[in-house]
């Protein structure tokens, strides 16, 4: 049998305006496809809109499903995160945590969009690397740090 093609991550909305607006004006998400009540982003992100008729709908809504939506994470970068949290501490965002080093050393923050989805928003890679680097680390040494490959992490002190 020939391998599933995954194409893209959906996440079912109660109100596509209320998330456009969270996924394009806060997290600045380009659009592919807009086809109203269901859009695609560039990079493989969509938000459907759950209608009544929907066979998912009565599991999707309920209290419980909604407590329980955390299992997984929607994950962005950004590069200068320090910047982008403070554009978050303007809004009324819900916050899982705030700006935090995770154990990998890179910098990471988690919020909630209107649906409640969990929303992870790290800095990038090289970010990482390049503000490890200038704090006085050498190459070995954040490849220790983050777990990061040593050819990779060399490749990106050059970028």
């Amino acid at each position: 049998m020939k391998a599933a093609n995954f194409k893209n991550l959906v996440l079912f909305v109660i109100d596509i305006e209320a998330s456009r607006k969270f996924y394009e004006e806060l997290l600045g998400q380009e659009i592919e496809h807009d086809f109203g009540n269901n859009v695609s982003y560039k990079g493989g992100l969509s938000l459907w809109q759950l209608s009544e008729k929907h066979i998912l709908f009565e599991q999707l809504v309920s209290k419980q499903a909604i407590q329980q939506n955390n299992r997984m994470e929607v994950y962005f970068e950004v590069d200068d995160i320090k910047s982008f949290y403070l554009k978050l501490e303007q809004t009324n965002v819900r916050f899982l945590h705030r700006l935090h080093i995770e154990e990998w050393q890179q910098m990471t923050i988690r919020i909630f969009d209107p649906d409640h989805h969990l929303i992870e928003i790290g800095e990038s890679l090289k970010s990482l690397v390049k503000r490890l680097n200038k704090e006085g680390h050498n190459a070995k040494e954040i490849s220790e740090l983050t777990f990061l490959a040593l050819d990779f992490v060399e490749l990106m002190l050059k970028a």
